[in-house]
């Protein structure tokens, strides 16, 4: 994965720098700089790799929310997905 692989799904995400940074643990000058071609180590890469997942999980709870409460009438499957996904997302926020 290059920098600008990362850029790319960033923005894929919909996510700033700052957003990824903070999912990720790491910093926004590092996120900057590695999106603009600096080097970077697997311990790094694995903690950018984390916090993708938890922008995806972020976005998908949100759609989740908004259908629910804008085009659906939330029944209880509904409502077990939303607890599901949010549930994971704090298990993977809480892994090292």
């Amino acid at each position: 994965m290059t920098g600008l692989d990362i850029k790319l799904e960033r923005v894929k995400l919909r996510a700033t720098q700052k957003d990824l940074a903070e999912a990720s643990n790491v910093s926004c000058v590092t996120i900057s700089k590695i999106e603009t071609g600096s080097n970077f180590n697997m311990s790094t890469l694995d903690k950018i790799k984390k916090g993708f997942k938890i922008k995806e999980l972020e976005n998908k709870i949100q759609e989740e929310i908004y259908r629910i409460q804008m085009i659906d009438y939330p029944t209880s499957n509904t409502n077990d997905n939303l607890h599901k996904m949010q549930k994971e997302l704090k298990e993977l926020k809480n892994s090292k």
